[in-house]
């Protein structure tokens, strides 16, 4: 194997344990220190521009930047808008900087990273209505006698139904806001604050319906994989589908 075929090895394996292991902190505490990210970055950083040196992609290197660019760019927008966390856009960073480029595909893997990603991200909540439909059916009719049918709709996508004390135990477990009062947002209030007035009304026992925080940098290393076994051809044809249907109304 020559120079590029190693390059391009040790960039996407360094890639994928990296994303790998962050995404195991991410699953079970949701957080992945920065210094993590900056330590994997000392390391992708040369082993990305190795790669360009040897492999050569055949784009100008302005474009590979400005597409890797683009992407780390939509994840910050995305963490500015409360979308996703700091540790979520250098997630992206280490993608950009590992692997800033594939030969024989003109999207860079961080953009593929962050639209596969989010299209998995975006079956969540059928996940969460398939739960619910399936278990959680009394539960949902109790929410929808007491609370209406719009209610319990919005329960079936965006919730689950857990005891008081299992959410204490997990602070990524986001009362919904019809569970603490309507004054609440779970963006600014504190999660153990509200568990806790919870808590102290209906005891540790008591079923309410709450909001997971998804570990984003999962689905970010499934966009990643799903980006180094499809690579840019479902886009391209997509692209080329839509340009047919312009050109050939």
């Amino acid at each position: 194997m020559g120079v590029c075929t190693w390059c391009t090895i040790a960039s996407e394996a360094l890639t994928l344990l990296a994303l790998s292991a962050a995404s195991i902190m991410d699953y079970k505490y949701r957080e992945v220190e920065p210094a993590y990210w900056y330590a994997v970055l000392r390391i992708a950083i040369p082993l990305g521009a190795l790669y360009m040196i040897a492999c050569k992609p055949p784009l100008p290197l302005r474009v590979y930047l400005g597409m890797d660019a683009a992407a780390l760019g939509i994840a910050a927008a995305a963490y500015l808008a409360g979308l996703l966390g700091g540790g979520d856009v250098l997630a992206v960073a280490v993608i950009a900087a590992a692997t800033p480029a594939r030969l024989g595909e003109l999207v860079v893997p961080s953009m593929l990273a962050l639209l596969y990603g989010g299209l998995a991200a975006a079956l969540i909540p059928l996940a969460y209505c398939v739960l619910n439909v399936s278990r959680y059916r009394g539960l949902l009719a109790r929410l929808a006698r007491e609370r209406g049918a719009a209610r319990a709709l919005q329960a079936c996508f965006s919730a689950v139904p857990v005891r008081v004390s299992e959410a204490l135990r997990r602070p990524w477990l986001y009362p919904a806001s019809w569970e603490v009062g309507e004054r609440y947002s779970i963006v600014e209030a504190n999660p153990p604050d509200m568990l806790a007035e919870i808590a102290a009304e209906r005891g540790l026992d008591a079923v309410i319906w709450v909001t997971p925080g998804l570990p984003l940098v999962v689905f970010i290393t499934i966009g990643y994989i799903a980006t180094l076994v499809l690579g840019d051809k479902p886009l391209t044809l997509i692209i080329q589908a839509i340009l047919h249907g312009v050109h050939n109304p």
